[in-house]
């Protein structure tokens, strides 16, 4: 079990320092195929010992090997954190396509997460390719559950998609309704209702700190798809069990 850790954890370390690339190059409108990684400030192009993920940033001591400028601690983060969303993946699911699926579900939903958060805006190549990659990976990994993988799409993005009438796109965007409609469709009803339910209670919680903190006003947007990806993590790894005691306490 701890091999296979291992790999999920090295595959992660390698799939998020791809994901930076496409962070830095998508906000550049720069090829993703074409071209060398190089340093944003001085140009120099990066050697391939200087972007082995996580190591590379901390024995030079976050700063380029060339000119000394302070490297985004971006980097490392997204790296660390694409490696910890494929060892869930595979806590969650296992050795399985499901756990793949999982894993490059997590990952695309961060790089979403981080344009949010930088930019305040979601490209929508972004969000269309999320929710085709929940689509298709769901009807072949789960045929034989489509109405549930359906229904959970219809709940999660519908109750965003309602936020968003109600609000007029103050509170959230329509980039938000197709990435909760993927979400809903990669978890399945009923788990999907949980983690509308985590997304929404998280955001309340934060936004409610910050505002005490005088960081935000109560007319200021939040990007809501830190949250979103809270909700997923939460309902992957408590959703079921939470439901299952739910239901048998109040209902059954």
């Amino acid at each position: 079990m701890l091999y296979y850790y291992i790999i999920y954890i090295i595959a992660g370390l390698l799939v998020g320092s791809f994901l930076n690339v496409v962070i830095f190059r998508l906000r550049e409108a720069e090829s993703l195929v074409f071209g060398s990684s190089k340093c944003q400030k001085c140009q120099t192009q990066i050697k391939a010992y200087d972007l082995v993920p996580v190591i590379s940033f901390i024995i030079l001591g976050g700063r380029c090997r060339a000119c000394r400028e302070k490297i985004s601690i971006q980097y490392p983060i997204v790296e660390g954190l694409t490696a910890l969303l494929f060892a869930l993946s595979y806590y969650v699911y296992g050795l399985s396509w499901m756990s793949v699926l999982s894993a490059f579900t997590l990952s695309l939903l961060l790089v979403i997460v981080v344009f949010d958060l930088r930019e305040l805006m979601v490209p929508e190549v972004l969000s269309w390719l999320l929710f085709g990659m929940a689509l298709i990976g769901m009807i072949l990994l789960n045929y034989d559950k489509i109405g549930s993988v359906i229904l959970g799409g219809l709940v999660s993005g519908g109750v965003i998609a309602l936020l968003v009438f109600i609000s007029r796109g103050k509170w959230m965007g329509d980039g938000d309704i197709k990435i909760a409609l993927a979400i809903g469709l990669f978890l399945s009803f009923p788990a999907a209702i949980f983690s509308v339910f985590a997304s929404f209670i998280s955001g309340a919680v934060v936004g409610t700190v910050l505002i005490a903190m005088k960081r935000k006003s109560g007319k200021d947007r939040l990007p809501f798809t830190p949250f979103l990806l809270f909700g997923l993590v939460a309902s992957m790894l408590w959703g079921q069990r939470i439901i299952d005691w739910y239901l048998g306490r109040f209902i059954l």
